[in-house]
This record gives C-alpha cells, structure tokens and sequence, in this order.
C-alpha cells in the first residue's frame, strides 16, 4: 500500500531527513566531546587536589623546624613564618574544601585535616606564649612535652592527607584509559556516519528519481504528445503534486479538445463570416456562413483576392486600409459596401487581426446592412423631427435644472424676439417681469406650478412689452441628466377673443334676453286674451312663436351660466342642508311639465344631509327630471331615488324611455350632443343642460353619471358630499375654477360617466 505523499513531503523528506541525521551525529559527537572534556576536567581537578595535599603533607615537618629554630635564638622571624606557615596551612585546606565540595569521601578527610590543624594551632600558640621568657632548654623540655599531645593529631592528619592523595592517583591513573575508550567510540560513530549517510543519499535518490523524475518525464511526455495531437500517456497514480498536475493536464486537454470541438461547431454555425487571409488578401480559410452572406460556398472563395467581392467604389480604401493591417500587429474595426453573388449591395463590418506567428490576417465579418438601413431611416426621421420642430407654432425650449435653457426652437425666437444665441444660456423666468422672488427661487415656483399643468402668466419680450403666455413643463432624463421641456404659446390672441367673447355675452345678456323677454310676455298675455279675442289659426301661431322664444330664452341662459362656470365666475354657496326639501323643489318645478307629458314622478327615501348649494342642486335635479319626462312614454313614471353611503349622498333619476346607445354615452356631457339629431326640434333642450350639470357637480367635488339599455330606460345619477365631509367653514360662499380637478373625479364605482369625461 503507498502511502499519499505529496511533492512537498518528498522534497521536505529529501532536505529533512539528512538534515536530521546530520544534526543526530553532531549532537552524538558533541556528547563525545563534552565527555572527553569532562574527563579532562576531572583530572585536572584530581591534580590540583594531588598536589595541594603534598603541600600540605609537607607542611607539619616544616613547622616543626621552625618551632625548633624559635627555641634556640628566638628568633621572631621564625615566629613570623610560622604564622605564614599555618596560614598558608589554612588557605590550602580551604581550597581542598572547595576541590572535594562534590566528593563526600574526600571531603570527610578534609574535614580531620582542618581539624587537626585548628588543634595544633591551639596547642602551639599556648606554647609560644608559655616559653616566650624561658631558657631555650625549658622550652625544648616544654616542646618535647607537648608533641606528645599534637603529635598523634598531625599524624592523623598526615593519614587523611595520604588518603586524598592516594585516591586522587587512583583517579588520575583511570584518566588515559577513559580517554582511550571515549576517542575509540568517536572513531567508531565517523565511521557509521560516512557510512549511514552514503546510504541514505543512495537511497533518498533512488526515490525521488523513482517517485518524481521518473512521473515528470511521463508529464513532460504528455506536453509532446498533446502538441502533436496523440492520445496522452494513462494517468499517474498517486495523490502528490505530479499527479494532481498529470490529472489538470489530461483535463486541459479534456477542456482543449471540447472547445476545439466548440469552436468549429461555432466557426461551422456562426451567422457571421471568419475567415483568415494571406498576405496578398485572399482567402485561406472560410466559414460556411460565406453562402449566407455572400452567396459563395467557401470552396469557391479559397485563393479568391477579397478586393474581387468589394463594391467598386470602395475598391481603393479597402486595399489602402487592408495594407495597412497586413504585417502589423493591430486591430480595429472598418465597414466594406460588398457585392453578393447575384449582384445585390451589402454592407459589412469587419474586425481583423494580423497574426506574425500565423502569418495571416483573422477576420470576422458581419452583415450591417439592416443597421445601416435603420441609420438611414433614424437620420431621415430626425429630419422630419427636426423640421417639425423647427417649423413649429409654438415656443420649444429645454431646461436645465436650475431653469437654464440649453435648447429653443425659432418659434421661441419669434414669441420674444431674441435669437437663439441670445437666449440659450440665460434663465427662463429672466423672460418674466421682475418678482419678490430670487431667480433660483422663481424657477422652483415655475417648476411646481408648470410641472403637468398648464400655467398661465405674462412674459415680456426683447423690446419691453408684455404679453400673455401659457406654459407646460414636463420633466425627463437626458443624456447630461435630468431636463425639463417647456411648451410656450402666446396666448394674446386667445384673449383678444375672449374679451370679445364677453363683450359678446354681455350684449346677448342685456340686449337680447331682456327684449326676448318682454315678447314672451306679451304673447303669453295675448295667449290668455288679455289682449282681446284671437282667431283658432292666430293662437296657433302665437304658440308656437311662445314655445320658440321660450327655447331661445332658455339657450342664452344656459349659455351665459356655461361661461359663468367656465370663468370660475358662478357664486355658489355651500352649506349643510337636506336632501328631501331640494328634491320636492326640483319635483314641484317639473309638475307641470309632466302633467303636460302624463308622465308620473315617485320619490323615493327622500332622507340625508349634503354639503352643498341647494340652488344649484335644484337646477341640476331639474334639469335630469326634465330629460327624463321628455324621454318617456305617456303615462310612464319617472323615479327619483336617494342612496345614502358612509361620505356621499346619491340622487338617481330613472325613466324608461329608449335608452342609450353605447356609442353614444362618452358624448352625452360634451356642449350641444344630443342622442339623436331630431331630438333639439322635437324634444327641445340646447344640449348645454347636461354639460352645465356636470360642472356644477364637479364643483361640488362630486361626479355623475348616466347608466342606460337601449329599449329598458335610462339612469341619470350624481354623487355630492355628505355633511360629515364638510369644511369647517360651510356657511361662506365659495367660487370654484371650472377647469380645476376635483378631488372626487377618481370615484368610478358605478358603470357609466364620471366626472373626468370631457
């Protein structure tokens, strides 16, 4: 079984192993030698001791000459000297102290050694004080005398010291044959370590040639054989680096070899052209694609000059731009008008790539002659874009976010008389007459007001006059960021006419309703003979003169309440009030008109409070009975029901005449639509009825709406507040913009018209 060792194991086992022998035979030698060194120590020490107790043991005889010498001349020297001769006595049995401190034995003789030499020293120095005064042959008899006391002691000593002496030979002897056997044994690892480190480098390169030249060699194999296209050698076995390297080669060549197979199912399926040429330009290598693009196979195109298939026109800078590639290591695309095999124009992208190694020119070719068609048709269309904008009656103009204009058309030329140059670069509301407000304010105010709305103001022009403008801005992300395209017309001329328009209205008002007036009350008298008896054929008449005069009373008046909403001008005055006494009004005021048609009015749950003009309310309500009388049939009934939900109160005003067509509900609350064109002679009505209902309606933050089947009637309805959504300031007359947005135009719930329909 082998064992999982990598290439970095080997390589530490290469380095590591003699590296630990080398380290183990050093330390061996080193024990060797401290041993030696030891030895040497010890026999020097076993010399010092030696010798120090020689010393010593020569010492007693030399004392006793001194002691001798005292007593004959008396001498003090000799005194003197034997003070230095029992010093250097001390000294010398302190220093074997310290020699034999680790040699328990020796030490213990030591020890009578420096005892015997404290008690001689006791007994002598007695004896020097004792014969200092007396005869040389007292002191001789009192000398004789006291060596029988210490002579035993230094005799003893004496013994001790031989004993040092003896076992300190002992061990100096013992030396050369210690020495002997330690250099023997140091010869004796050499020798095994020369040997043993011979082996092991035998053997370490046997298995690292065995395990990883030899593996290598099989890589290095597989390099060749990859190269020349052969199947590799099997895998090497093992788990170390050459094996993992061996298993990533054989998968390279895996990977190689499928996007090989990848690439020329790619070069073979590709929708573009690759193809190589030569350096003369001609195609080497083609990809089928050619006989898409083209219209040639690639067998035809092979040793076919590229110059061949370019558009005669661009013959020249083709072959320029070609030279130019061929033989440079560089790349960038061009564009080539090409010939196909029937004749037809294409126009090409190409991207090449000259290769030196190769010797040839790579290309990929692809067909851009949908882009180019595009391009031509985007160029054209900004033309028109261009043109349109140019040419347009209004003032185009883009902002940027601090409302300085970047772009303007010539219509913004002509409304204020500058040039482009001129305006682009200043702020838009520099075109305004001067405001409390600083420009970068101003511009937010502009923003906010204009800004998906259509704001009106004045302007002034280069010249200093100021005119009338209505601009709406819409806000989008350019190129640079975000911008702002504001529209600007000159609205001058639109209220020249409405001053005309007015001035109009206020001659219908005061010079054709008063005299319609006093003609419809003069025929009304002479209709009930207060002005004498008429003939049948002159009542007649006179009725139907009545009926018109009425009809055209009643237009003007619905036309000067449609201007009043439109101007925002109609004074309406909300408070809470009940619905039912609005609804009786309403039903009082169409009772003879119904009696007329022998039509019957049921009110139903007249209940419920709304916030709101009951004036209007009432005009609104009669104005749907009406309709709804003269749409149904004699002896019909039209229904006025009130639904109360949780913020609105609901009218509904139902008949059951013709009904509706679906094509024409989206029309019915516009000015003057009526369902049918015969409707206005033979029913009456100016169809402004509807159009004012709803704006009154619309003023009440409410909505209405119609529901109708053809053949099964028709369902007038509209929704106001109830009193529990009033303003806490209910009682004070209020004036509504026409054209503001309601807050409840979004209420949709029934199926039919809601107040959004224009």
């Amino acid at each position: 079984m082998k064992l999982p060792v990598k290439l970095a194991h080997k390589f530490y086992i290469l380095i590591g192993v003699p590296l630990a022998f080398e380290l183990v035979f050093v330390a061996v030698l080193v024990a060797h030698l401290n041993q030696l060194e030891v030895e040497a120590r010890h026999f020097k020490k076993s010399s010092d001791i030696a010798t120090t107790a020689e010393e010593l043991y020569q010492k007693p005889t030399e004392l006793q000459k001194c002691i001798s010498h005292y007593i004959q001349t008396r001498d003090i020297g000799y005194f003197q000297k034997y003070k230095l001769f029992l010093q250097e006595t001390r000294d010398k049995v302190k220093l074997l102290k310290t020699l034999t401190a680790d040699d328990k034995g020796q030490l213990e003789h030591v020890m009578s050694i420096e005892k015997a030499a404290d008690k001689t020293d006791a007994v002598l120095r007695e004896f020097f004080q004792s014969v200092s005064n007396e005869a040389p042959a007292v002191a001789a008899v009192r000398l004789q005398q006291i060596s029988l006391e210490f002579f035993p002691v230094v005799q003893e000593a004496q013994v001790s010291v031989l004993n040092v002496i003896k076992r300190e030979k002992d061990i100096q002897k013992q030396f050369p044959e210690n020495e002997d056997k330690i250099r023997s044994q140091m010869k004796t690892w050499l020798a095994a370590g020369v040997f043993f480190n011979i082996l092991l480098a035998v053997v370490l390169a046997l298995f690292f040639q065995r395990g990883t030249l030899r593996r290598l060699s099989v890589v290095m194999d597989n390099t060749d054989r990859l190269a020349a296209g052969r199947d590799l050698m099997p895998l090497i076995s093992g788990s170390d680096e050459i094996a993992a390297l061996d298993k990533v080669f054989h998968e390279t060549a895996r990977i190689l070899k499928d996007s090989s197979r990848k690439e020329r199912a790619v070069v073979e399926n590709a929708k573009d052209v690759i193809c190589s040429l030569d350096a003369e330009a001609r195609f080497t290598k083609v990809s089928p694609a050619s006989l898409d693009l083209w219209g040639y196979s690639r067998e035809e195109l092979i040793n076919t000059y590229v110059i061949e298939l370019v558009y005669p026109e661009d013959i020249a800078s083709t072959a320029e731009m070609l030279s130019s590639l061929i033989g440079k290591e560089s790349e960038r695309p061009f564009e080539i008008r090409m010939r196909k095999k029937d004749g037809s124009l294409i126009y090409t992208l190409w991207s090449a790539h000259w290769s030196e190694f190769d010797h040839a020119l790579f290309c990929v070719v692809h067909d851009i002659t949908e882009r180019k068609l595009l391009e031509e048709a985007i160029r054209a269309n900004e033309a028109r874009v261009r043109f349109i904008l140019e040419n347009m009656p209004v003032g185009l103009v883009v902002l940027s976010k601090e409302g300085v204009i970047d772009i303007v058309n010539p219509a913004m030329e002509q409304i204020f008389g500058y040039s482009a140059e001129e305006l682009i670069g200043k702020r838009l509301v520099s075109l305004f007459p001067p405001g409390e407000l600083d420009p970068q304010a101003a511009t937010e105010d502009l923003y906010q007001k204009a800004i998906g709305h259509i704001y009106e103001r004045e302007a002034v022009r280069k010249n200093g006059t100021a005119f009338p403008i209505h601009i709406s801005i819409t806000e989008f992300e350019f190129l640079e960021g975000r911008r702002f395209l504001g529209i600007i017309l000159d609205v001058t001329e639109r209220h020249e006419i409405e001053r005309f328009k007015q001035e109009f209205l206020g001659v219908v008002s005061h010079e054709l309703r008063t005299p319609l007036t006093s003609i419809r009350g003069s025929m009304k008298l002479m209709l009930v003979g207060a002005l004498g008896p008429l003939s049948e054929q002159a009542q007649k008449a006179l009725t139907i003169a009545e009926r018109s005069a009425t009809r055209l009373i009643g237009l003007v008046n619905d036309l000067l309440d449609m201007e009043k909403l439109e101007a925002g001008k109609m004074e309406m005055h909300f408070e809470s009030i009940p619905i039912g006494p609005v609804v009786e009004t309403s039903v009082e005021s169409v009772k003879a008109f119904a009696e007329q048609h022998e039509v019957s009015i049921d009110v139903q749950n007249p209940g419920g409070t709304v916030f709101g003009d009951g004036d209007r309310l009432v005009q609104v309500l009669v104005n749907l009975l009406s309709n709804a009388i003269k749409y149904s049939p004699k002896g019909a009934t039209a229904t006025v029901a009130v639904v109360q939900h949780p913020d609105e109160i609901e009218v509904r005003v139902s008949d059951k005449g013709r009904g509706i067509p679906k094509t024409h509900i989206n029309s019915l609350f516009q000015k003057f639509k009526q369902v049918e064109r015969t409707d206005a002679t033979k029913k009456g009505g100016t169809g402004l009825g509807l159009v004012i209902c709803k704006a009154i309606i619309e003023q009440h933050l409410g909505t209405i709406g119609v529901e109708s089947e053809l053949g099964e009637g028709s369902t007038f309805w509209f929704r106001v507040p109830s009193s529990q959504r009033a303003p806490s300031e209910a009682s004070k007359p209020m004036v509504y913009e026409t054209g503001k947005p309601s807050a409840a135009a979004d209420d949709k719930k029934s199926v039919g018209i809601s107040a959004e329909i224009v």
